[in-house]
């Protein structure tokens, strides 16, 4: 009988599971995905794009405009073992690509134990305080001292409950329950029209709790994959 491991954090273990990938993508419903027309959107999308293995659509949600100070980071409570505090849009597309598309891994990373691969991904999200605006992420002269520009971009955060259920596919291997909470930063490009893909973006995603460590048999698997990819 498979093991359940309850851990008590965000989704950043999630992210340390993620040299952990699922042999073949989940087959979307044939409903599509909501308009992202709005903050809350953004969040529904994010778990979405988890629970059906949809890179596309994870990538499509991240802010990835360095031009205009807009690009996406993940911030974590407490550093990694590497010493890590946070990692950018291109780790985090190849985190979720190893776990969504392990076909599509290349050379140089690490291959994954096929017991450790998943199976499934149960995600839910829930919101546990309005979006309010994060004055204090913009710049005071047009984005030249790196920030967002309020001319352009508007940014409001809203922190979520997280619980979320990984299976994995080894008779032998445990199944993992993580709960815990996020905050989302979510930002608005203002010289777009509503409904016009891009208008919402994930702009940040922070960890509320510490890091998971991992169980002693699966350390090879769940370590951060600063490291492990």
């Amino acid at each position: 009988m498979k093991r359940r491991i309850h851990r008590i954090g965000v989704l950043v273990p999630l992210l340390l599971l993620a040299v952990a990938c699922m042999e073949d993508p989940i087959t979307p419903p044939k409903e599509t995905t909501p308009p992202i027309d709005s903050p809350e959107a953004v969040v529904k999308s994010l778990a979405w794009s988890y629970q059906y293995g949809d890179l596309a659509l994870f990538k499509s949600i991240l802010a990835h405009d360095p031009g205009r100070n807009a690009d996406y980071r993940f911030l974590l409570s407490d550093p990694t073992d590497q010493g890590e505090t946070e990692w950018g849009y291109d780790e985090e597309v190849k985190i979720q690509r190893r776990m969504f598309r392990p076909q599509m891994q290349v050379t140089d990373e690490n291959p994954v134990p096929p017991e450790l691969w998943l199976s499934s991904i149960s995600i839910n999200l829930t919101q546990s305080a309005p979006f309010a605006e994060r004055t204090n992420l913009y710049s005071a002269d047009g984005g030249k001292d790196g920030k967002l520009d309020p001319a352009i971009w508007k940014a409001v955060e809203a922190r979520y409950g997280t619980d979320v259920f990984f299976e994995t596919q080894g008779d032998q291997s445990p199944d993992f329950q993580v709960t815990g909470e996020a905050n989302f930063v979510v930002i608005e490009d203002k010289t777009k029209k509503a409904g016009s893909s891009g208008k919402f973006l994930l702009y940040t995603w922070e960890d509320r709790r510490p890091p998971l460590k991992p169980e002693a048999g699966v350390a090879a698997a769940t370590s951060h994959p600063g490291s492990a990819i």
